[in-house]
């Protein structure tokens, strides 16, 4: 995967009566993220090169911040999309060319952190937990087993109880995908021909501009509804919502230009449960799949129907079945996987 960090950003309202002080809350996320690492020690390590991590146990970035001047439960019921940056850790003050912590004390070598974190406290009792994870250790649900494990071992801390709850993490990547080696025992493809590789080739910096869409619960089922066919029974709410969003950036990108044009749409699969037998949720690294659909130009007035974008999406997604998982564990795996992107 490309050498990016994945945000994402937790929000807790506040609760009446309290639980905790905002003291009592840092000591036990502080203590329970140090004890949930110990299980997931990779994300506590140093990335050292495309395909290494050093396990040395330095820890992740976890730093305090408060916000005195918003009302969370205001700022959920109507968001300023301006403060999400300020909620999640100043990635770039951080980092420095190489994505090293600056200022941080490093074994030999340096390398750049994987996980790092920011709780933000608001005066009304509430916080936010701003997290990023680089997306070449994990992916989404990798993120998603860690924060699980994460938030069970903070409310054991608070419970006061000695129930022991573990989200226990399986890092069994390199025995369901076998590293492809030469006859030297090294790996056997190049770097460049890594995601990294190809991140680094292409990728540009620019400006980003966040916006938000809000479907209502009514206005997907209708969605749904108009996207059903008898051949095409009951479209996931995903597969609507997206064919929507496609529609309409292909009739924008026609009434801007004058003429339609193809357009291409990509959704990630999740491996896991795709392959036969199911792999283990738990599985740790990146177990995802990019598929493409690809929806030509249209002649005249004539714009395809949301019942037809769907189709070639589902057609795309569903070519990432057992077999190709199966084909993705075997010595064709590049090959197989160049055919499927």
């Amino acid at each position: 995967m490309p050498p990016i960090y994945v945000p994402m950003i937790l929000f807790y309202p506040p609760v009446s009566p309290p639980i905790s002080t905002s003291s009592e809350r840092s000591q036990a996320l502080k203590q329970s993220l140090s004890e949930t690492l110990t299980r997931f020690y990779p994300l506590a390590g140093r990335i050292r090169s495309n395909l290494c991590i050093d396990c040395n146990d330095e820890g992740a970035c976890y730093i305090e911040a408060k916000d005195e001047s918003h009302d969370l439960s205001e700022f959920l019921q109507h968001p300023d999309l301006s403060l999400l940056p300020k909620l999640l850790p100043p990635l770039d003050s951080m980092l420095d060319h190489s994505g090293q912590l600056k200022n941080a004390t490093t074994a030999p070598g340096g390398g750049a952190v994987v996980v790092m974190i920011q709780v933000t406290n608001f005066a009304c009792g509430g916080f936010v937990i701003g997290v990023y994870v680089s997306h070449m250790i994990v992916d989404g649900v990798g993120i998603s087993t860690f924060l699980k494990a994460w938030a069970a071992a903070t409310a054991q801390s608070q419970s006061g109880t000695d129930q022991c709850i573990h989200v226990l993490p399986s890092f069994d990547g390199a025995a369901l995908f076998p590293p492809i080696l030469d006859e030297q025992g090294k790996f056997a493809h190049p770097t460049e021909a890594t995601m990294r590789g190809l991140y680094r080739r292409f990728a540009k910096k620019g400006r980003c501009v966040n916006k938000r869409f809000v479907f209502e619960a009514s206005a997907v089922a209708k969605l749904k509804e108009l996207a059903a066919t008898s051949s095409l029974q009951n479209p996931s709410r995903v597969e609507a919502v997206s064919a929507f969003i496609w529609k309409c950036a292909r009739s924008a990108w026609k009434a801007k230009s004058g003429r339609s044009a193809p357009s291409l749409i990509t959704h990630a699969v999740n491996l896991r449960r795709r392959a036969d037998p199911n792999l283990p949720q738990n599985s740790m690294g990146n177990f995802v799949c990019l598929t493409g659909a690809i929806a030509n130009e249209c002649h005249g007035e004539e714009e395809l129907e949301l019942s037809s974008l769907v189709s070639k999406m589902r057609e795309a997604t569903s070519k990432v079945n057992g077999d190709l998982v199966a084909k993705l564990q075997g010595q064709g795996r590049l090959e197989t996987l160049s055919k499927v992107s």
